[in-house]
Order: C-alpha cells, then sequence, then structure tokens
C-alpha cells in the first residue's frame, strides 16, 4: 500500500499564506466560513495524486502544548516572530472539520508534535512494507527517508529520495541529525 502521511501544519500554514497573498486575501464561502487553508491542501493533495497514486492519506497536527522540546530547551523555535493568528487558527478548525467529513485520516497526539507523529508512522509503516511519501517542505524530514520513504516537498513541486539526499549532502539521512547536532 502506498500512503502519504501529511504534515498537516506545514501545509496549513504554507496553504494560509500562499493562497492569501496570491489571491489578495482568504478565501470564503458565500456564508463567510473561511476556505483558504482547506482549499490550499486539497489542492496539494490532488497535486500529489496527479503525480503518485497513494492508497491512503494521514494528516498529522501538532496541538497546543506539544512543544515538550522548550522544556528541554529554552530556545527551540525562539527564533519565530509572534504574529496574530486568529484568522489562521479560525481555518485551520474549519480545514479539520472538512477534511474529517470527507474521510480524510486524521493523527493528533497531545503532547507530541507531528513531525514525531509523522517520523513514527512513516518507519513504522515501512518495515511492515508500505510504500511511504511524507508531504512537508521541512527539511528536518530528511532524516527520515529510506529506501521505501520519500518526501514531497509541494512547494518546490519535487520529490526527495535517499539517493539525492546522499548525493546532496554526502551521507545517509539517518545520519543528518548528527551533522545538525554539530553545527
Amino acid at each position: 500500500m502506498r500512503i502519504a502521511i501529511c504534515d498537516g501544519n506545514n501545509l496549513a500554514w504554507k496553504s494560509f499564506h500562499v493562497m492569501k497573498e496570491s489571491r489578495g486575501g482568504l478565501l470564503k464561502t458565500s456564508m463567510g466560513i473561511p476556505t483558504t487553508v482547506l482549499f490550499g491542501m486539497l489542492r496539494t493533495l490532488n497535486s500529489i495524486a496527479e503525480k503518485t497514486d497513494f492508497d491512503r492519506v494521514v494528516i498529522c497536527w501538532d496541538v497546543s502544548g506539544s512543544y515538550y522540546r522548550k522544556k528541554l530547551f529554552k530556545l527551540y523555535k525562539a527564533h519565530r516572530k509572534y504574529i496574530d493568528m486568529k484568522e489562521y487558527f479560525e481555518e485551520l478548525d474549519s480545514a479539520r472539520m472538512y477534511l474529517k467529513k470527507l474521510g480524510v485520516n486524521q493523527a493528533i497526539a497531545k503532547g507530541i508534535e507531528a513531525d514525531d507523529v509523522i517520523g513514527f508512522l512513516a518507519h513504522s509503516l515501512a518495515k511492515q512494507g508500505h510504500k511511504i511519501i511524507i508531504v512537508s517542505d521541512d527539511k528536518d524530514f530528511y532524516q527520515v527517508v529510506r529506501n521505501n520513504i520519500k518526501i514531497y516537498r509541494p512547494i518546490k513541486d519535487q520529490f526527495v529520495n535517499k539517493s539525492e539526499i546522499v548525493e546532496e549532502y554526502g551521507m545517509k539521512p539517518s545520519l543528518l541529525p548528527r551533522i545538525k547536532a554539530l553545527t
């Protein structure tokens, strides 16, 4: 089975900002229901579906309070600037609800970041013989890539596999965290 595991927060955030900028504002239904995030995410999934034939989709989400790394290292994500995200969170709630109605599998693990859930699911499902596509523009997922796990980067419209990572970094993907730690 071919399974697409999506970084929901990454897709939603990029969809929100890209669509907002390219369309000159947020998308809403005639009843005022925000649809920018949902439209962008469905557009990305449709793009992947045109390029590959996955059998299942799982979208993984972060939830508030899932930053245990911040407890370990106070400067974790400290470089991020504060922005008012009221509109974004309204969009996110709406998108999650509609994706659920469409029957899209969604995973949220309270206290655990979506990145960790994605890594766990990818490795567990790959060990069972499934082919995995992780959908995210986050290069941190490069460390998860194996022979039957690859990345699809929607913004670049690019698939990344093990041989490309070895060519770019000169090492197998599993060693990338060590390099990041040293730098």
